[in-house]
């Protein structure tokens, strides 16, 4: 049986994980709705593949041509959630811890819609 004080415990809990959420939300830098798409990819692709994808691959998600993928993958970079290893691979973006972080906010928001 739950108690009050448990229950209270429990609602102190969650407002601690939503305040320490707050502040991560806070210290990451914004990004775009089309951002947010492009590294949202990225993570998905990489979770059910087990490899980076390609620019190629990038750009037929977001349904744009691979010449104009810079607009979205300078920003990201810049901003630290990827990293661009060789400029001659095409599977050369790695997320960041700073990704992981913005991504697992990214769900916590989700789940509480």
């Amino acid at each position: 049986m739950l108690t009050y004080n448990i229950f209270c415990d429990m609602l102190y809990l969650r407002f601690e994980c939503c305040e320490y959420m707050t502040k991560i939300a806070e210290a990451l830098p914004k990004l775009t709705v089309k951002q947010n798409n492009c590294l949202r990819f990225i993570f998905d692709f990489y979770e059910s593949n087990r490899f980076y994808p390609s620019h190629r691959e990038i750009a037929d998600a977001l349904e744009v041509n691979t010449t104009n993928m810079r607009p979205y993958l300078t920003p990201l970079e810049k901003k630290g959630y990827i990293t661009i290893n060789d400029a001659d691979s095409s599977r050369n973006i790695r997320l960041t811890e700073m990704a992981l972080e913005k991504i697992k906010l990214m769900e916590s928001r989700r789940n509480d819609d």
